[in-house]
């Protein structure tokens, strides 16, 4: 971060490596939006499993390079949604149908 100033305060008191700092807060910049509906799509496809902080960047990058933008990313996961939310309905209302509605 080249602008920006260290002034002294109530940082004295914190102890944290300021390189380790500057690593994640460019690995969130890099992810776009701090990528997180990106990373909850990741999450969600990997059944919940979640890699360390800087595989995730790696593949929250790797993603919004494929969808372009966070926009298109966020159309296809709603589209995602209604095509499930219909497959539900349609679902559940073939299981309430009696035998002789077939």
């Amino acid at each position: 971060m080249p602008n920006a100033k260290y002034i002294p305060g109530i940082t004295k008191y914190i102890d944290f490596d300021i390189d380790r700092v500057n690593e994640l807060s460019e690995m969130l910049f890099q992810r776009g939006e701090f990528g997180y509906v990106t990373s909850l799509l990741l999450s969600r496809l990997n059944n919940g499993d979640v890699d360390d902080f800087k595989e995730t960047t790696k593949k929250v990058v790797a993603v919004n390079n494929l969808f372009g933008d966070a926009a298109k990313l966020n159309y296809t996961i709603g589209f995602l949604n209604t095509i499930r939310a219909d497959r539900d309905s349609v679902a559940k209302y073939v299981a309430e149908m009696g035998f002789k509605e077939y």
